[in-house]
């Protein structure tokens, strides 16, 4: 039986035999949501729409669980998350707020 070390190169202790083919693909990232009431109970079905960096803003519903996932991101970076129906719900309940005149002084006058 012939001798393994004679196949291979006399390399340096610490030195690359091959390049990693995995290390030449590009990161890729991903972003989840989920949406939730105040007592932790999923919000399905609520449309959204995700701004991610270098990007078309993407848009979608949640799945039954209030959940979904976008992946196949390539540039890091912090994405902008929105639900355009709960937003405007949420400006037309406070437009219907009476407004309340705030105290002008330390006495309340």
């Amino acid at each position: 039986m012939a001798s393994s070390a004679s196949s291979f190169p006399s390399l340096p202790p610490d030195s690359v035999v091959a390049p990693c083919p995995a290390a030449k693909q590009p990161q890729v990232h991903w972003i989840e949501i989920e949406l939730v009431a105040e007592d932790g109970s999923p919000i399905p079905w609520e449309m959204y729409t995700i701004a991610i960096p270098g990007r078309p803003p993407e848009n979608g519903l949640l799945d039954e669980q209030g959940f979904a996932r976008i992946e196949q991101i390539e540039k890091a970076g912090d994405c902008q998350v929105s639900f355009p129906n709960l937003d405007r719900a949420a400006v037309r309940f406070l437009e219907e707020l009476p407004a309340k005149a705030a105290p002008t002084g330390p006495d309340g006058g």
